[in-house]
């Protein structure tokens, strides 16, 4: 494993503003204002580069040479050297040095209390020139991998194939972990697949002509056929959870507490897919379910008095067992209005501190891997099965050797050149088939938004969260 690369770039300066190219990689070309560093960032960005390509096992480009860069008048070429180790560490290894110094700057240091090591750290960290870019290292403390991941991953893998007996494998596997936010999580997914098969089935069926009335009145008619059968489907799956957990012998109250929650949460699920309205309507739908098992204030906001009891007991169920999925659905909502205000410039205050206060709570109520899951980026375990990816459907689960993606099935950031046409015939209110068939925020598209800087928007996040704390 190589530790040590250098890279070329070319930058340009066009009025204030500094363009920097990638000549070895497939990355658009970067714009940094005046007062950003952008040596440091673009190390930091080739970094994560680096890492990606290691993770997935894609060979690392040979550097082109100088001969073969063509650069003009206006143009320089920097190279950037990228010590890996550096960036690959999740956590910090320590060996103990002998430090010689002057008794009496031993004495002061004493006497002000000064830790010899966190200093001398800074001193070398500076002198190599690492100091401000440490500060920007995408980990943080209290952002965790999920608890049991192996175990999570290696369920997913079953639960995400087509073979009933591997989903029903997976479920046997999630209960006897009695972990309440794997079983909760395997829940979801295991919903928005057989959601999203019938949807995506229909859509390849008899229906064709989707701006006709006739034609959204037998659209209406399937998802009432479907939503009568799934939800047998979902009440005998709830029980037979209930059952499992039963035989390993839980608390019965906790027990009765999971039923009911997955039950809801399944009914919501299926009714915000299948309800017949605009991208935003369906998404939202969906986000006041999430807000309102997730905020005491929002849920007699957006809940009838009659159910504020029932509800109640969602919230404190999701706080107790550190249930994540409801908060990745808030915090992909947030993000997303967060984004669109910043990098738009709909400037409005009040709005950007609420987006934000919201984000920062769902940040620390979720591990590392429901981040990177929001991401959109693939999850990695060496208990993964490797699997080739299937080409011809263009879409797979399992994307990459040893990894999965759940951007089939979990709501996540997607950053779309063009706006999805919401409807074929706006006076009569057809829905385009391309909507109808979407699940709600899988993806949460943000459109004409750039990766690489909503990446940068999510970990700004992060880091404003750890200094906080």
């Amino acid at each position: 494993m190589e530790n040590d690369y250098t890279f070329p770039i070319v930058v340009r300066k066009v009025k204030r503003c500094l363009f920097v190219k990638f000549n070895d990689f497939d990355i658009e070309e970067q714009i940094y204002e005046p007062e950003v560093d952008y040596i440091m960032e673009s190390k930091i960005l080739l970094s994560n580069i680096l890492l990606e390509y290691e993770q997935k096992k894609i060979t690392i480009p040979i550097p082109k040479g100088i001969a073969s860069i063509k650069i003009s008048p206006n143009e320089k070429l920097i190279f950037i050297n990228i010590w890996l180790p550096f960036y690959r560490t999740d956590s910090e290894k320590y060996v103990k040095k002998t430090l010689t110094i002057p008794s009496w700057i031993d004495e002061l240091a004493k006497k002000q209390d000064l830790n010899f090591s966190h200093i001398l750290k800074s001193a070398l960290l500076e002198k190599l020139g690492l100091y401000d870019e440490i500060k920007k290292r995408k980990t943080y403390k209290f952002n965790k991998p999920m608890e049991n991941l192996e175990d999570f991953l290696f369920i997913m893998q079953k639960m995400i194939k087509v073979n009933l007996d591997e989903e029903n494998a997976a479920f046997s596997l999630v209960v006897n972990t009695k972990d309440f936010n794997l079983i909760v999580t395997t829940w979801t997914i295991w919903v928005n697949k057989n959601i999203s098969t019938f949807l995506l089935t229909t859509k390849k069926g008899n229906i064709k002509k989707w701006d006709l009335e006739s034609q959204k009145q037998e659209w209406l008619k399937l998802l009432k056929e479907f939503k009568i059968e799934f939800q047998k489907k979902l009440d005998k799956k709830c029980s037979d959870i209930i059952r499992q957990l039963r035989d390993n012998k839980l608390n019965e109250s906790s027990i009765e507490s999971l039923g009911g929650y997955i039950s809801k949460l399944g009914q919501c699920l299926l009714n915000s897919s299948l309800k017949y309205d605009g991208i935003f309507e369906r998404d939202e739908s969906i986000y006041d379910y999430m807000r309102a098992i997730t905020d005491p204030a929002m849920l007699k906001k957006n809940i009838k008095q009659e159910y504020w009891l029932e509800y109640s007991d969602y919230q404190l169920f999701t706080l107790q067992y550190k249930i994540e999925i409801p908060f990745l659905y808030v915090l992909v909502w947030n993000i997303n209005n967060l984004y669109v205000i910043e990098r738009f410039n709909y400037f409005n205050k009040k709005n950007n501190t609420h987006c934000k206060n919201i984000c920062y709570e769902c940040l620390t109520k979720i591990s590392k891997t429901t981040l990177e899951i929001l991401l959109g980026n693939s999850i990695f375990s060496h208990r993964l099965v490797p699997e080739i990816a299937n080409y011809e459907k263009k879409v797979s689960a399992i994307s990459q050797v040893g990894s999965i993606n759940f951007d089939n099935y979990l709501p996540y950031l997607y950053c779309n050149e063009k706006q999805k046409k919401e409807y074929t015939d706006i006076r009569n209110k057809i829905v385009s088939v391309d909507v109808l068939t979407k699940l709600p925020m899988i993806p949460m598209y943000i459109n004409k938004g750039d990766k690489v800087g909503l990446n940068y928007l999510v970990h700004s996040l992060c880091k404003e969260v750890e200094n906080a704390d």
